[in-house]
């Protein structure tokens, strides 16, 4: 369980198993652990060191096979996570994106069983669609969402799975709305730019 002195963010998923799993990170250690947790009220539990060199924002989903799928960001850029077994002690790793600041992550599963992947590259830097091409994400597509856009932003999957994906300007003074008519966010609807939904 957790012992750190500084929690950064976390996310909770409950498995086919009926048990939760959860991800986190630690901004002491700037360790992402993966709690699988083997109760109710998880009071047993596997906990599996995911990285070392994480930093701060974390996200998770549950796969059709009932494994978790984990994106975070590190000092290396944008990093996702396949979990091949229950407590992601076996797992296939691959940085999505190379940059040296991130900040907010979201993730979903498509109908396809590969994950969809929204970050952001630090406050105002740009917002990014990622669609992965099979379960691992070795193979992939990403779009750009707005270069000057950033956090916070977030991700959901329509029943056509195309993304909806909401997210900042640059000094965090609106929200903008997109719908897109594509699965990889090449097309956004009607043909029209982002809209302002708050201010």
């Amino acid at each position: 369980g957790y012992s750190g002195t500084s929690p950064g963010t976390l996310s909770v998923q409950i498995a086919t198993d009926g048990f939760p799993r959860i991800v986190y990170s630690d901004r002491t250690s700037n360790e992402v652990h993966f709690i699988q947790c083997t109760s109710i009220n998880c009071s047993t539990n596997n906990d599996t060191l995911i990285d070392t060199v994480a930093d701060y924002y974390v996200d998770m989903v549950q796969g059709s096979d009932g494994f978790s799928r984990i994106v975070y960001e590190n000092s290396n850029g944008e990093n996702f996570v396949q979990c091949t077994n229950a407590d992601c002690s076996t797992n296939n790793h691959v940085l999505l994106r190379e940059f040296n600041s991130a900040d907010q992550v979201s993730i979903q599963m498509g109908s396809d069983g590969f994950p969809r992947i929204a970050y952001d590259v630090g406050i105002g830097a740009g917002v990014y669609f990622t669609k992965c091409t099979n379960e691992s994400c070795s193979t992939s597509t990403t779009r750009t969402i707005t270069n000057i856009g950033g956090y916070p932003d977030s991700l959901v999957l329509g029943i056509d799975d195309f993304p909806r994906i909401i997210y900042s300007n640059s000094d965090r003074s609106e929200l903008f709305f997109t719908r897109y008519i594509t699965e990889d966010a090449s097309d956004i609807s009607l043909g029209q730019t982002s809209v302002p939904v708050a201010q």
